[in-house]
Protein backbone atom coordinates (compact mmCIF):
# COMPACT_ATOMS: atom_id res chain seq x y z
CA UNK A 1 0.00 0.00 0.00
CA UNK A 2 1.64 3.37 -1.08
CA UNK A 3 0.34 6.82 1.32
CA UNK A 4 1.39 9.93 1.27
CA UNK A 5 2.02 11.61 4.57
CA UNK A 6 3.33 14.99 6.07
CA UNK A 7 6.05 14.76 7.79
CA UNK A 8 7.58 17.72 10.05
CA UNK A 9 11.14 18.40 9.19
CA UNK A 10 14.08 18.81 11.56
CA UNK A 11 16.96 18.84 9.05
CA UNK A 12 17.43 22.14 6.75
CA UNK A 13 20.13 23.15 4.63
CA UNK A 14 20.41 26.72 4.25
CA UNK A 15 20.61 28.93 0.57
CA UNK A 16 20.68 32.15 1.14
CA UNK A 17 19.68 34.99 4.28
CA UNK A 18 20.01 38.91 4.53
CA UNK A 19 23.50 38.96 6.42
CA UNK A 20 25.69 41.21 5.20
CA UNK A 21 23.44 43.04 2.58
CA UNK A 22 21.73 46.76 3.01
CA UNK A 23 18.09 44.73 4.07
CA UNK A 24 16.35 46.46 6.76
CA UNK A 25 14.68 43.03 7.76
CA UNK A 26 15.83 39.82 8.24
CA UNK A 27 15.13 36.81 6.09
CA UNK A 28 16.71 33.28 5.66
CA UNK A 29 15.87 30.81 2.84
CA UNK A 30 16.45 27.01 3.77
CA UNK A 31 16.36 23.67 1.39
CA UNK A 32 14.27 20.69 3.01
CA UNK A 33 16.31 17.98 3.98
CA UNK A 34 15.50 14.96 1.63
CA UNK A 35 17.03 12.55 3.86
CA UNK A 36 14.05 9.52 5.06
CA UNK A 37 16.72 7.36 7.03
CA UNK A 38 18.36 4.46 6.74
CA UNK A 39 15.26 2.41 7.48
CA UNK A 40 12.94 4.11 5.23
CA UNK A 41 14.10 2.67 1.82
CA UNK A 42 11.03 2.64 0.49
CA UNK A 43 9.95 6.18 0.89
CA UNK A 44 10.78 9.16 -1.05
CA UNK A 45 10.51 12.79 0.46
CA UNK A 46 9.47 15.96 -1.58
CA UNK A 47 10.82 19.36 -1.94
CA UNK A 48 7.62 21.34 -3.11
CA UNK A 49 10.17 24.49 -3.16
CA UNK A 50 12.36 26.47 -0.75
CA UNK A 51 11.25 27.73 2.81
CA UNK A 52 11.30 31.40 4.12
CA UNK A 53 11.91 32.19 7.50
CA UNK A 54 11.87 36.21 9.04
CA UNK A 55 14.71 35.41 10.90
CA UNK A 56 18.18 34.06 10.48
CA UNK A 57 18.06 30.82 12.85
CA UNK A 58 17.25 27.45 11.64
CA UNK A 59 13.64 27.07 10.61
CA UNK A 60 13.09 24.42 13.80
CA UNK A 61 13.45 27.37 16.11
CA UNK A 62 11.71 29.76 14.30
CA UNK A 63 8.91 31.27 16.97
CA UNK A 64 6.25 31.80 14.08
CA UNK A 65 6.91 28.19 13.57
CA UNK A 66 6.37 26.31 16.67
CA UNK A 67 2.34 26.13 16.52
CA UNK A 68 2.93 24.59 12.79
CA UNK A 69 6.40 22.99 12.59
CA UNK A 70 7.32 22.98 8.45
CA UNK A 71 6.57 19.55 6.43
CA UNK A 72 7.48 17.85 3.96
CA UNK A 73 5.19 15.12 1.71
CA UNK A 74 6.81 11.39 2.14
CA UNK A 75 5.48 9.01 -0.39
CA UNK A 76 5.80 5.25 1.11
CA UNK A 77 4.92 2.02 0.44
CA UNK A 78 4.22 -0.54 3.12
CA UNK A 79 3.95 -3.44 0.94
CA UNK A 80 6.17 -5.72 -0.53
CA UNK A 81 8.66 -3.30 -0.33
CA UNK A 82 9.69 -2.51 -4.05
CA UNK A 83 10.55 1.06 -4.65
CA UNK A 84 9.14 1.02 -7.95
CA UNK A 85 5.80 1.73 -6.82
CA UNK A 86 6.79 4.68 -5.29
CA UNK A 87 8.73 6.45 -8.12
CA UNK A 88 5.19 5.34 -10.21
CA UNK A 89 3.28 7.37 -7.61
CA UNK A 90 5.66 10.01 -7.60
CA UNK A 91 6.05 10.89 -11.46
CA UNK A 92 2.54 10.52 -11.99
CA UNK A 93 1.27 12.86 -9.12
CA UNK A 94 4.63 14.98 -8.46
CA UNK A 95 6.49 15.23 -11.98
CA UNK A 96 9.24 17.53 -12.19
CA UNK A 97 8.96 21.20 -13.94
CA UNK A 98 10.03 21.52 -17.17
CA UNK A 99 12.17 24.66 -16.37
CA UNK A 100 12.13 27.58 -14.66
CA UNK A 101 11.53 31.01 -15.23
CA UNK A 102 13.68 33.64 -13.23
CA UNK A 103 11.14 36.12 -11.36
CA UNK A 104 13.06 38.53 -9.55
CA UNK A 105 16.39 39.12 -8.23
CA UNK A 106 18.54 41.42 -6.50
CA UNK A 107 22.44 41.84 -7.01
CA UNK A 108 23.75 44.52 -5.64
CA UNK A 109 25.03 43.45 -2.74
CA UNK A 110 27.77 40.71 -2.35
CA UNK A 111 25.03 37.98 -1.75
CA UNK A 112 23.06 37.79 -4.89
CA UNK A 113 19.57 36.31 -5.07
CA UNK A 114 17.87 34.96 -7.44
CA UNK A 115 14.09 33.82 -7.53
CA UNK A 116 12.96 31.20 -10.15
CA UNK A 117 8.82 30.20 -10.54
CA UNK A 118 8.70 26.66 -11.58
CA UNK A 119 6.97 25.54 -15.66
CA UNK A 120 4.81 22.40 -14.62
CA UNK A 121 4.08 20.39 -17.25
CA UNK A 122 0.95 20.58 -17.94
CA UNK A 123 -2.13 22.35 -16.67
CA UNK A 124 -2.72 19.74 -14.71
CA UNK A 125 -0.16 20.70 -12.19
CA UNK A 126 1.10 23.64 -10.16
CA UNK A 127 4.35 24.52 -8.53
CA UNK A 128 3.44 25.27 -4.96
CA UNK A 129 6.40 27.14 -3.93
CA UNK A 130 9.52 28.74 -5.73
CA UNK A 131 13.78 28.17 -5.65
CA UNK A 132 16.15 30.76 -4.59
CA UNK A 133 19.38 30.16 -5.99
CA UNK A 134 22.82 32.87 -5.59
CA UNK A 135 23.80 32.86 -9.29
CA UNK A 136 21.75 33.56 -12.44
CA UNK A 137 21.96 29.94 -13.36
CA UNK A 138 18.51 27.69 -13.87
CA UNK A 139 18.43 25.54 -10.87
CA UNK A 140 18.35 21.40 -12.19
CA UNK A 141 14.68 20.75 -12.68
CA UNK A 142 15.05 17.82 -10.08
CA UNK A 143 15.42 20.38 -6.95
CA UNK A 144 11.64 20.55 -6.55
CA UNK A 145 8.17 18.29 -7.76
CA UNK A 146 5.29 20.21 -9.16
CA UNK A 147 1.93 18.89 -7.73
CA UNK A 148 -1.25 17.23 -9.32
CA UNK A 149 -4.39 19.46 -8.87
CA UNK A 150 -6.35 16.84 -8.05
CA UNK A 151 -4.65 16.73 -4.64
CA UNK A 152 -5.16 19.65 -3.70
CA UNK A 153 -7.94 22.37 -2.69
CA UNK A 154 -8.15 26.50 -2.00
CA UNK A 155 -6.97 27.88 1.09
CA UNK A 156 -8.79 29.80 2.77
CA UNK A 157 -6.46 31.63 4.60
CA UNK A 158 -4.43 34.83 3.37
CA UNK A 159 -0.89 34.96 2.77
CA UNK A 160 1.50 36.98 5.01
CA UNK A 161 4.11 39.13 3.88
CA UNK A 162 7.31 38.01 6.10
CA UNK A 163 9.55 40.45 4.29
CA UNK A 164 10.45 43.17 2.13
CA UNK A 165 13.69 44.71 0.25
CA UNK A 166 13.01 48.25 1.67
CA UNK A 167 16.03 50.11 1.74
CA UNK A 168 18.00 48.01 -0.64
CA UNK A 169 17.14 49.81 -3.91
CA UNK A 170 16.51 47.96 -7.24
CA UNK A 171 13.26 46.20 -8.10
CA UNK A 172 11.20 45.96 -5.13
CA UNK A 173 10.46 42.29 -3.81
CA UNK A 174 8.68 40.56 -1.33
CA UNK A 175 8.71 37.53 0.39
CA UNK A 176 4.98 35.72 1.17
CA UNK A 177 3.72 32.49 3.06
CA UNK A 178 0.35 30.45 2.64
CA UNK A 179 -1.07 28.32 5.73
CA UNK A 180 1.99 28.74 7.94
CA UNK A 181 3.64 26.39 5.76
CA UNK A 182 6.67 28.63 5.11
CA UNK A 183 6.58 27.53 1.44
CA UNK A 184 7.51 31.08 -0.28
CA UNK A 185 6.36 32.92 -3.10
CA UNK A 186 8.18 35.61 -3.65
CA UNK A 187 6.80 38.84 -5.61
Amino acid sequence: MTTLDGQALKKFIPVWDTTKTRSQKALSVWQPSPETGMFKKNSVRLCFGHFAVDDLKDPSKAKRLKKHPMQIIEVSDTGAGHRTVVDQVVQTLFPYPLRFHLVWSQSRSKKPMYVWSAVPPSNKFVAMGMIVTDNEDPPNRDCMRCVSTLLLKPTEEEAIKIWDDAGGGGRPGSVWCVNDSAVSAIR
